[in-house]
């Protein structure tokens, strides 16, 4: 990857900070990948992470991919329709014959320029040019209705949307959310910085099924749990449910204080 490049990352909307208006793009359910070439050399990366063998991925990689000018960074989306991105590592491990769609929403460096600096007309205009393809996107003129925001989600059955105020600057995610009332289970190991702390409790349905794991507390909350909470209920947030049942993206919301176990919910 360019070896100075860090991707951007679309913050949560804060409306007291964006500023209309807005070039609202869908948020398929994939994975972020960084596809680039330097020295010579064609990288693909998931997550910050490199994949070592580019063949693993070969057979997904669209024509375009390969006629990258040298210093070049394309950032895409991988993701496999009407399924959830559960699914993508499979598909690149070869375990489900799916062939990933790939989606290119920006390119911050071509052949060696700079080029995040452009309006997101040109960025779009640059995408198509490499790609064959320009995001799909919606002008927002305005603060939007982030209720009604996430029913056209709903209704179109994708992540959310990313509101874009330049091509490559000021990007804001908006999400589709659940939640859920959950028995915790046991607890699971901090890394970091929150080594010998708690990173995240683990969750039961009402059937007693281990459903997934829920991070994301504040710091007087982490530092307060202990093995004595296990057997509580929870109210966690998650983004959907896999094809094996587990909550994605799990977020720790709250204690239910008011629930009891007779309450929670079967998933599946």
């Amino acid at each position: 990857m360019w070896p100075t490049h860090t991707p951007l990352k679309p913050k949560n909307f804060n409306p007291v900070k964006a500023t209309p208006p807005f070039y609202m793009e869908l948020k398929d359910d994939g994975y972020r990948f960084t596809i680039s070439v330097y020295k010579g050399v064609l990288q693909v990366m998931m997550s910050g992470t490199r994949i070592n063998h580019v063949n693993k991925v070969k057979r997904h990689l669209p024509a375009w991919v390969y006629q990258l000018p040298e210093q070049s960074v394309v950032e895409c989306e991988f993701f496999l329709p009407e399924k959830p991105a559960s699914l993508v590592p499979s598909a690149i491990k070869g375990t489900i014959p799916d062939i990933l769609s790939i989606n290119a929403f920006a390119i911050p460096f071509y052949h060696g320029t700079d080029v995040r600096d452009l309006d997101y007309h040109l960025m779009n205009s640059l995408i198509a040019t490499v790609t064959g393809k320009a995001p799909e996107f919606q002008v927002v003129p305005t603060m939007p209705d982030l209720s009604a925001l996430e029913a056209m989600a709903k209704l179109r059955r994708v992540e959310g949307f990313v509101l874009k105020e330049r091509g490559y600057a000021n990007w804001w995610k908006v999400k589709i959310e659940h939640t859920a009332d959950l028995k915790v289970s046991g607890l699971q190991g901090g890394r970091g910085k929150y080594f010998g702390k708690v990173g995240a409790v683990i969750l039961q349905d009402g059937t007693g099924r281990e459903v997934g794991t829920a991070g994301g507390f504040d710091d007087a909350t982490r530092f307060a749990i202990t093995e004595k909470d296990i057997g509580r209920i929870c109210e966690i947030k998650y983004q959907y449910i896999t094809e094996h049942g587990k909550l994605r993206h799990g977020r720790f919301k709250r204690w239910r204080e008011d629930k009891d176990v007779a309450e929670v919910i079967a998933y599946g």
